[in-house]
C-alpha cells in the first residue's frame, strides 16, 4: 500500500476516519474537507495535474460570449497562440486572446500558454475549418440567453451544434 498524501494539505489522506479521502476526476487522491475549501476558494482543477474538476460546457460557452465582447486591439488580431490543452492534453495552435485561449479539441478554457507569434499569411490554424456561424435548434428562438450581450459573430470561440444553455 503506498502512502497518499493528499495535494493540498501535505497529510495523509487515508488515514483519517472523520475525514475521509475521495478520488477528484484525475484520480487524484484528496481530503473531502480541502476539497470542498479549494473549490469554494475559486480553484476548478486539479492541484496536481491542472485537470478540471467540474467542468460545465454552458459556462465554457458564456465565456466564449464573453470574450467575444472584448475585441483583440488591432495590432494583436493577428496572433496565434500554441497552447496546451490540461483536459485533453493536446497541444495546438489557436487565435490568441488576452483573457483565454480555448482548445480546439475539448472546447474548454482550461489551456496552459506556451507560446505566442504573429500568423502567417493563409493560414488556417486548427478547428477554423470547421467554424461556421451556429444555426439555431428546431424550437429555439434567435438569441436564446442573450438578452444582454449584443455582440457581432466571432465563430473562432463558437462550438456548433450544442444547445445553448437554459435562461437563468
Amino acid at each position: 500500500f503506498k502512502t497518499v498524501l493528499c495535494p493540498i494539505c501535505q497529510k495523509l489522506a487515508f488515514d483519517n476516519p472523520f475525514d475521509i479521502g475521495t478520488f477528484m476526476p484525475c484520480n487524484h487522491a484528496v481530503h473531502t474537507s480541502c476539497l470542498s475549501k479549494y473549490l469554494n476558494s475559486g480553484h476548478m482543477s486539479c492541484p496536481l495535474c491542472h485537470k478540471s474538476i467540474g467542468r460545465d460546457p454552458a459556462e465554457d460557452r458564456r465565456y466564449a460570449r464573453l470574450l467575444r465582447m472584448f475585441p483583440m486591439p488591432e495590432e494583436y488580431k493577428n496572433m496565434v497562440a500554441q497552447v496546451l490543452c490540461n483536459d485533453c492534453e493536446k497541444k495546438m495552435d489557436v487565435k490568441y486572446h488576452f483573457n483565454g485561449n480555448r482548445c480546439c479539441k475539448c472546447k474548454g478554457f482550461n489551456t496552459t500558454l506556451i507560446s505566442t507569434r504573429q500568423r502567417n499569411e493563409n493560414e488556417v490554424l486548427e478547428g477554423e475549418e470547421e467554424e461556421e456561424p451556429v444555426q439555431e435548434e428546431a424550437g429555439e428562438e434567435e438569441g436564446e440567453g442573450d438578452e444582454e450581450m449584443d455582440v457581432e459573430d466571432d465563430s473562432s470561440y463558437e462550438e456548433g451544434g450544442e444547445e445553448e444553455e437554459e435562461q437563468e
